[in-house]
This record gives C-alpha cells, sequence and structure tokens, in this order.
C-alpha cells in the first residue's frame, strides 16, 4: 500500500508590501502635505482643548472632563496611524512587518473601541442631564465620571490579557 503524504503550509507571512502609494513625485508631494496638515491639526486641536479644560475652571465639568477624554483618545488614534503613512508617502520603501502591522492595528482597534465606548458615556451624561437634571449632580460626582470614563479604556486592559500564539508553534 503507497503512503499518502499529507501536505501542510507551514508558511508565515514575514512583510507586508503597500501597494496603494505609489504614484507620481508631484501627487506624493500633495499627499505628504495633506496628511501633515490633517495630522498637525488634529493633534494641536485635540491639545488644545486638552489644555482650555485644564485651565478653566469653569470647564470642570463632567461633560468637559469626558471631552477630554476623548481628544486624549483621538491624539492616539491619529498618532497610531498618520505616522506611518507619512512614513510610507516619503520613504518609497512601502514595507511593513507583520508584528508592526498587527500591533498598530491593536492600537487602532483599542482606540476605537474607547471612542465609540466614550461617546456612549458622554451619551448617557447628556440623557442624565436632560431627562433628570435635579439627580444629575448627585449621581455624576468627581468620583462617578472617573469611573464612568474608565469604561473606555477597559478594552485596553481586556484585550491585553491575550496572547498571540502562532499556530505553528502550538
Amino acid at each position: 500500500m503507497p503512503k499518502i503524504m499529507q501536505e501542510i503550509n507551514v508558511s508565515t507571512v514575514a512583510v507586508i508590501h503597500l501597494l496603494g502609494l505609489q504614484d507620481t513625485h508631484r501627487v506624493t508631494f500633495v499627499v505628504f502635505f495633506l496628511f501633515f496638515v490633517v495630522y498637525c491639526l488634529t493633534v494641536c486641536g485635540n491639545l488644545l482643548i486638552i489644555a482650555l479644560v485644564s485651565y478653566s475652571r469653569i470647564l470642570h465639568t463632567p461633560m468637559y472632563f469626558f471631552l477630554t477624554q476623548l481628544s486624549a483618545s483621538d491624539i492616539i488614534l491619529a498618532s497610531d496611524i498618520l505616522p506611518n503613512i507619512l512614513q510610507a508617502v516619503v520613504v518609497k520603501d512601502n514595507i511593513i512587518s507583520f508584528t508592526d502591522c498587527i500591533a498598530q492595528f491593536y492600537f487602532f482597534d483599542v482606540s476605537e473601541t474607547a471612542d465609540c465606548l466614550l461617546l456612549t458615556v458622554m451619551c448617557y451624561d447628556r440623557y442624565l442631564a436632560i431627562c433628570r437634571p435635579l439627580h444629575y449632580t448627585h449621581i455624576m460626582t468627581s468620583v462617578e465620571h472617573s469611573d464612568t470614563a474608565s469604561i473606555g479604556y477597559r478594552p485596553i486592559l481586556a484585550v491585553s490579557e491575550f496572547r498571540y500564539r502562532d499556530p505553528i508553534f502550538l
């Protein structure tokens, strides 16, 4: 009886080639300038929001606290994707390692999840302020809005508990 060999795919992905940014020099300059301006405006605008809310005593309310948390999350989100895009536009070597890609996706996913959860908490805050105005100050104390803001960052702690396991080495 002949032996039947099973073929198992043991190939791994080491690098990923980014093929979307292979344009002429003129288009490359416009894309780089556009992305750079958007990145600078995003970071400066969010830092301005954080500084204004921190500086002004009038703005020390739960709504503005949540707004500063959302601004910090947006800075993390913009700083995750745009610098790599700028590097890919300037340096014509459009290669990213697999582990860098997974790490970038992880931080992007966590930032987006935190944004969505913070927006949900902000909606709840506004619901309480509009529908239950007499109970709002009692419900949303400083401890309470700190705890509800931490809801947006709990996925970071939950997902960081997972370990990446390569199926080849299991």
